[in-house]
């Protein structure tokens, strides 16, 4: 009997988790970057929200179709759910997604923090 359990937990500590091809690692890649051979990779993209914002439906079946911007580049990108409280044009904004017909795929949207100094300025006398 000590045997057979042996070997069953030898069995499962052996198996590999199983992923498709295409969600390997996710490569963190800038928008001037993101290019067709991108396609079926989980992609982190960071940049500035940008408008125009196309909104359909609403609570967690909502749509939400905006940009990414980085100096002249741009990609546009369609999520759906609700996004972060904090999301609007000029923030950074992360996605984590996939890139597919010429729109990164939201699979995630995160906004940065903005940096706050350790300690108050205080103004000299």
């Amino acid at each position: 009997m000590k045997l057979f359990v042996l070997l069953a937990l030898v069995a499962a500590c052996d198996e590999t988790p199983t992923t498709a091809p295409w969600r390997q690692d996710v490569l963190a890649v800038r928008i001037d970057q993101v290019s067709s051979a991108s396609r079926y990779r989980e992609l982190r993209v960071q940049g500035t929200i940008a408008g125009p914002f196309e909104v359909s439906g609403s609570g967690a079946d909502r749509t939400i179709t905006f940009s990414l911007v980085d100096g002249t580049a741009s990609v546009r990108v369609v999520a759906i759910g609700i996004l972060p409280d904090r999301f609007r044009e000029h923030m950074i904004g992360i996605v984590r997604g996939e890139w597919s017909e010429g729109i990164l795929h939201a699979h995630a949207v995160y906004v940065e923090t903005p940096d706050f100094p350790a300690a108050p300025k205080t103004l000299p006398p």
